[in-house]
């Protein structure tokens, strides 16, 4: 196994081989996985997590360190050093890459083979395959579609989840919307990514001002007349448009003015821009992310689940993990909601309320 402290030395270790399988595998990773070795180039930058990238068995591993850390998964709290397989930052995508064409059947062991090689405890994060026993993360929700218009997915929602949205527009019919800069992202905006980070539960990474202004990605704030309300962040990864993080006060006092709207329905509003600018420009699937499971599966997404691997090179921690999985491994979301009506019915007459653009 090579291992590697920057995406740099690795490409230049990969290119450096002589022409074989492992030059062949390896390069071929890279080359697919493009948009995701950009991406950890950026973290190293922005967003320094003491990432590892390692050679494997025709497998790119990611992880990075916690040296303090509450290993906190569903409701077990344990504070010890751990290592994450996964990338260093709030994004449902797993800690390894293989090639495509990879015969899926053997990743499992590959992976857990690849863990044993850690010291300390291991936590292995959103696998899109199971791995051990069906374990699981939070699942992820994803809206995917063949809407050619906003409008044209709004009007093939069923009556009550109709309501709710047309409700949710009409509601922020005033808002205003504007996609700014990277380099655009201010204190203000961070603060209330800042607010959003705090109520999560799991707070695994905080992710620094500098990231925000250096990732390539769209930034889109929502304002009242008054003052900026919220923000979302996308980003297109290998076609998929995946909703990274956004910021929003739930109190509504702690902003400097009275909302036009409660935080629930400005919550709606940030979900309702990212389907449409996702409708907008030809994203067939858009990753909503893994929490507010009822809300984004109520306006259409559906859940995916994504598993867990927790090991230790400490046997008495292993015995414990092995014991009590019930401790560690999310249980899904499970509520199958019917949004979407049949193809043949009439439309709804509602109107649909008009976004204000700056």
């Amino acid at each position: 196994m090579e291992t590697f402290d920057r995406i740099s030395s690795l490409l230049e270790y990969v290119t450096s081989l002589p022409p074989s399988l492992d030059r062949e595998i390896y390069s071929s990773i890279i080359r697919e996985h493009h948009d995701e070795i950009s991406l950890l180039r950026i973290l190293e930058e922005s967003s320094p997590s003491d990432q590892k990238y390692h050679l494997f068995r025709h497998v790119i591993f990611i992880t990075f360190l916690k040296k303090k850390s509450y290993l906190s998964l569903g409701s077990f709290k344990l504070n010890i050093g751990v290592t994450f397989v996964g990338f260093p930052m709030s994004i449902p995508l797993s800690g390894y890459l293989f090639p495509k064409n990879q015969d899926l059947a053997s990743l499992p062991e590959i992976v857990r083979s690849f863990a044993k090689t850690q010291k300390g405890t291991v936590v292995v994060l959103n696998s899109g395959i199971d791995i051990h026993k069906g374990h699981l993360t939070e699942s992820v929700f994803v809206f995917e579609h063949d809407f050619d218009a906003f409008e044209t997915y709004i009007d093939a929602t069923r009556s009550s989840y109709h309501k709710k949205i047309i409700q949710s527009l009409r509601k922020g019919s005033s808002l205003i919307t504007r996609e700014i800069e990277p380099s655009e992202f201010s204190q203000e905006h961070y603060d209330l990514y800042l607010s959003v980070h705090e109520r999560m539960k799991q707070k695994l990474i905080t992710m620094p001002l500098e990231y925000f202004r250096t990732c390539p990605a769209v930034i889109i704030e929502i304002r009242d007349e008054r003052q900026l309300l919220a923000f979302v962040q996308l980003k297109e990864i290998s076609g998929i448009l995946y909703f990274i993080l956004g910021g929003f006060r739930k109190n509504e006092e702690e902003y400097p003015f009275p909302p036009p709207l409660s935080h629930i329905d400005l919550y709606y509003n940030m979900l309702l821009l990212v389907l449409r600018y996702g409708i907008l420009h030809r994203h067939k699937r858009i990753v909503l992310g893994q929490t507010a499971a009822e809300s984004k599966c109520k306006l259409g997404a559906h859940e995916e689940l994504t598993y867990l691997y927790v090991t230790s090179s400490n046997p008495f921690v292993r015995g414990f993990l092995n014991l009590f999985p019930d401790l560690y491994s999310f249980a899904p979301y499970g509520v199958q909601h019917n949004v979407f009506k049949e193809k043949d019915r009439d439309k709804p007459k509602d109107p649909l309320p008009q976004e204000t653009m700056a």
